[in-house]
């Protein structure tokens, strides 16, 4: 059985026949962290993205620099955005995350704007979700974080994992996009 909306159930995580499928990755202990992502391979004809989701209750209060751009997400209604892989240099992403409060979530994500802008609008729709949909790469994106995209983790060693995603498209292979994964707390000093 593949993971779906309807076995997430506005969960995390989901375990099926013994392996543990993730919505996103949650990070919730305040402190300072340096992630960084390493894009391995796509295998999908949908361009690829990370996702990143910020708490809007609690309301998250921090700091995101990615590629030592500071991110102003947070006076955003959405509070979610995401980074085409295509578009990062080399496939990488290095960031610098400050939680004060609230909660941090990444995920995988994938256009589905190429074919799939109507299905998801019901998906919406029928969520009660009135936000509306704007037919931009980030849109598209992030509803697929929400709405469609899991992974599994690969642990390498201690916070340090391959992420293996399944895009949009419901199949059981999880190589849409593998990506290398290390999260660090940093002291607070």
């Amino acid at each position: 059985m593949l993971p779906n909306d309807r076995t997430f159930n506005g969960k995390l995580f989901v375990e099926i026949d013994g392996k543990i499928y993730y919505r996103c990755y949650a990070l919730k202990e305040k402190g300072k962290y340096r992630i960084t992502i390493e894009v391995k391979s796509i295998n999908s004809p949908y361009s690829q993205a990370i996702a990143f989701k910020f708490s809007i209750d609690p309301k998250f209060e921090g700091k995101l620099v990615i590629n030592n751009q500071t991110f102003d997400v947070l006076n955003t209604k959405s509070q979610n955005f995401a980074i085409p892989v295509d578009v990062c240099e080399r496939k990488k992403l290095s960031m610098e995350l400050r939680i004060d409060d609230g909660f941090f979530l990444l995920s995988s994500a994938s256009d589905y704007l190429k074919d799939y802008y109507e299905k998801i609008k019901e998906v919406y729709k029928q969520n009660g979700i009135s936000k509306e949909i704007k037919e931009s790469y980030t849109s598209g994106f992030t509803a697929t974080s929400l709405y469609g995209n899991a992974f599994w983790l690969e642990e390498l060693s201690e916070n340090h994992y391959l992420v293996h995603c399944n895009d949009h498209i419901m199949d059981e292979d999880f190589d849409d996009m593998v990506f290398d994964l290390r999260i660090e707390k940093l002291n607070s000093t």
